[in-house]
């Protein structure tokens, strides 16, 4: 099977041909494409989580919950992926 080839981002990204096997990592010259990431105001982190902001922050201060990032004066924010994590690990433990 030949390895597809396709570019992305301005970076040239192989499916596997020249990856190390034992370290499987790519080769120093090529640039690893990470995801975009996305900050969720509080709506979007109570439309996701079904808590309320007193739980959330209550939770975030325990060390329960993702913390939130100041993104202006009066404005703050939580990372995507850590409220995605923290769902994830709460369904996890459910199973």
């Amino acid at each position: 099977m030949r390895p597809m080839r396709m570019a992305v981002a301005h970076h040239t990204i192989d499916s596997g041909a020249h990856l190390d096997p034992v370290k499987g990592a790519t080769p120093q010259n090529e640039m690893p494409v990470m995801p975009p990431l996305k900050l969720l105001r509080f709506s979007a982190v109570h439309e996701r989580t079904g808590l309320s902001r007193s739980t959330i922050w209550r939770l975030e201060h325990r060390g329960q919950f993702p913390k939130h990032r100041p993104i202006s004066t009066n404005a703050v924010a939580w990372v995507e992926g850590e409220v995605a994590a923290w769902i994830q690990a709460k369904v996890d433990v459910a199973l």
